[in-house]
């Protein structure tokens, strides 16, 4: 073994320098540490690699490309150890910097790093930082006992491959400052037995504070508190497969609030945050936390949000939007609401390609819902026009509905449409009244806008197009009608009712 109060690998500008330290075969006993310093720079203004393969090292302090035109890299690997083992390299330190002002990799292979401090991964505006666990034998653990900020005022990028797992005992910051950017990214396992790679946050986790922040999700995300982004940032999270999970036993905040000082009334929004699933991911919040949403942030997606209350303010719902191949056999159109909805203005839009149950996007909520001022959206494909008497019922409610001012926007249909929007029975659907005299007769092969038409543009209005509205109370069913007398008209008509 061998010891340094200071260990400064590629020293000098222009300077390129290389430590290797290497393990025995046969496992060591007693804990022995091959490499100890006091604080270890790895690439301090020049190139600097530390290699560490089935051996221990350890640092009080630690950093990987540490000034501006630096480069700095460390990997952590495992040996054979024969009869189908391996033994694994190992890292203890106390503060470590993956890209402080130049540019920082770690890799950690089939081994361990123990970090007892904060963990800065693209540290300053300059800094460029990448950390990776991977490892095929499933070995790579990484424990932080410390803040851990991904883009804390640089670049930075945490990747989780191969079903290997991080756990973070206090809070993860993506994108903390103003201008930086962070990712982190768990990467399935493609090899059987299938298991998802982990991620473990027991303190706050922001995706986006001040700055642009991902995290994508192909595994199991359990954490505490969410916010989503905490500041003026962006935050998008995206949970990607049938067997991916993210269990909270916190609230989900998207969307950073911006409330009346006076009034405490909420007034507006600063961050916007985005959550998608894909795929039938799911999201389960534990205990009677909820998922909150402010203005301009998005729920997205096929998927499950379970054990939750939903309560929204200005929030787009948007089932199997953006799926890609997986709507082509109907299995992407849906996204479930396990829990209660509170819905106060909004949107929830849903594309349309055709009458049959996988053509068309459904929100479908296991619970009571509560919709005021939102706007019910169709979208609908160009290759697809709708017949009289076709049906779409967008929104499905298993419990008690109750709506006030629900409007209505259609897009991608050509002039001389009527529709009829409808609730009843739980569900909120919109039925095919009216076609163009012109397509009146004709199959769905014919039904294409007629020459000078083109599709509405989301959200637009053209001036004077102003949608007419007939009231017929039949029973227990309310119908509101709508006559598109333009192209792009945007359908604004009151709707109340209560069941």
């Amino acid at each position: 073994s061998a010891s340094a109060a200071e260990a400064r690998i590629g020293d000098n500008e222009g300077s390129m320098g290389s430590v290797t330290v290497t393990g025995s075969p046969i496992a060591d006993k007693g804990g022995l540490v091959h490499w100890s310093t006091g604080s270890t720079a790895i690439g301090f203004s020049g190139d600097g690699n530390l290699f560490v393969a089935g051996a221990t090292v350890a640092s009080q302090t630690s950093s990987i490309g540490v000034n501006e035109g630096s480069f700095g890299g460390a990997d952590i690997s495992a040996i054979d150890g024969g009869d189908n083992t391996v033994i694994q390299g190992t890292w203890e330190t106390g503060e470590l910097t993956i890209g402080n002002a130049g540019r920082g990799v770690l890799d950690i292979d089939d081994s361990v790093v123990d970090t007892a401090g904060a963990v800065y991964i693209g540290r300053e505006a300059t800094g460029v930082g990448v950390a990776t666990l991977t490892g095929m034998n499933q070995l790579s653990e990484w424990t932080i006992s410390d803040v851990v900020f991904v883009g804390d005022a640089g670049e930075g990028t945490l990747n989780i491959r191969e079903s290997n797992g991080l756990t973070i005992t206090r809070d993860l910051a993506i994108a903390f400052d103003e201008d930086s950017v962070g990712l982190v990214e768990l990467h399935r396992q493609v090899q059987e037995p299938f298991d998802g790679s982990f991620l473990s946050v027991e303190g706050l986790l922001s995706v986006g504070f001040d700055g642009e922040g991902t995290l994508i999700v192909n595994g199991v995300l359990t954490s505490s508190t969410t916010d989503v982004p905490a500041g003026v940032g962006t935050g998008f999270v995206t949970i990607d497969g049938p067997s991916s999970f993210w269990t909270a036993s916190g609230d989900i905040t998207l969307g950073t609030p911006v409330f009346d000082g006076d009034t405490n009334e909420l007034i507006g929004s600063t961050g916007i945050g985005t959550l998608t699933l894909r795929s039938g991911a799911t999201v389960d919040l534990e205990g009677s936390n909820s998922l909150i949403g402010y203005l301009n942030s998005t729920i997205q997606g096929n998927g499950s949000v379970v054990n939750a209350g939903l309560d929204l303010n200005d929030v787009i719902i948007a089932p199997g939007v953006d799926l890609g191949d997986e709507k082509q056999d109907g299995s992407g159109r849906t996204l479930e609401i396990g829990n209660a909805l509170s819905m106060n203005g909004g949107r929830i839009e849903a594309s349309v390609e055709g009458t049959d149950p996988g053509e068309f996007d459904q929100l479908i909520i296991n619970g009571d819902a509560a919709l005021t001022g939102v706007t019910i959206v169709l979208n609908f494909n160009e290759d697809f026009m709708p017949q009289v008497g076709d049906e779409f019922p967008v929104v499905m409610v298993s419990g008690s509905l109750t709506s006030e001012n629900l409007s209505t926007e259609i897009n991608g249909l050509p002039g001389g449409f009527e529709f009829q929007l409808m609730e009843s029975n739980g569900m909120i659907m919109l039925m095919t009244s009216q076609v163009p005299q012109a397509q009146e007769g004709e199959g769905e092969s014919e039904g294409q806008p007629e020459p000078g038409g083109c599709p509405a543009a989301a959200g637009s209005s053209a001036p004077g197009n102003h949608g007419l509205a007939d009231v017929t109370i039949l029973g227990l069913v309310l119908l509101v009608m709508f006559s598109v007398r333009g192209i792009g008209s945007t359908w604004n008509t009151p709707l109340r009712s209560k069941r």
